[in-house]
C-alpha cells in the first residue's frame, strides 16, 4: 500500500498565521463507518470527515477536498 498526500492544511496555526509551523497537532481520529446494514464494503461505508486537534482548536475536514467543515476555537484551551 502506498499513499501520497492530497492536501496540506495550517488550520491549527495561531491567528491562522500561514508563518506559524510550531503549533502542534495533538490528535487526528477518523469517523466511525457508517452502519449500511447488510453492505460491509469498507469504502462504501466509510465517511470522508477527520476531527484533528491542535493548538486552540478543534477542526472538521473533509479528507477528500480537503475542505475545514468546521472549526471550533476556544482562547487557551
Amino acid at each position: 500500500v502506498s499513499a501520497e498526500p492530497l492536501h496540506f492544511l495550517q488550520c491549527h496555526s495561531k491567528g491562522n498565521s500561514r508563518e506559524d509551523f510550531k503549533t502542534q497537532l495533538w490528535s487526528c481520529v477518523f469517523e466511525p463507518l457508517l452502519d449500511c446494514g447488510a453492505r460491509k464494503d469498507p469504502i462504501v461505508s466509510s465517511s470522508r470527515t477527520v476531527a484533528t486537534c491542535g493548538g486552540e482548536s478543534v477542526c472538521l475536514i473533509d479528507c477528500e477536498t480537503g475542505v475545514v467543515l468546521k472549526k471550533y476555537k476556544v482562547a487557551t484551551e
